[in-house]
């Protein structure tokens, strides 16, 4: 957990030294995120931060992170932000979201189409 922290505070400051980060590609799997809870311990909320700046990504794989409902909540709201156009988003293994972060999954992908 403390090594996805350190990589997710190194992606927020890149994000924060540039205007328009040019990354298009995060793959991040096995990286322990965490669900948002812990604010000390979880990467989730500072990545996100960052992610909300990536607008030329268009592949994340987020695969087996632990994610949870408050984290994938953290994300797809990241993800609005950055108007980024994904076209792989990698979420398998991350079984904690349960049926309400389907339903929010549910809803970001519509808004990917509209």
């Amino acid at each position: 957990k403390a090594g996805t922290k350190h990589i997710a505070e190194g992606l927020l400051a890149l994000s924060e030294s540039t205007e328009e980060p040019a990354i298009s590609h995060l793959d991040l799997e096995d990286c322990t995120f965490g669900s948002g809870d812990d604010e000390d311990e979880d990467a989730i909320a500072p990545f996100a931060k960052a992610l909300g700046k990536f607008k030329h990504l268009r592949f994340l794989n987020m695969k087996d992170g632990d994610i949870g409902c408050g984290g994938l909540s953290l994300l797809l709201d990241a993800l609005k932000t950055s108007n980024a156009r994904l076209t792989d988003f990698l979420l398998d293994a991350n079984g904690e979201i349960g049926s309400e972060g389907a339903e929010m999954l549910g809803e970001w992908l519509i808004s990917q189409v509209t």
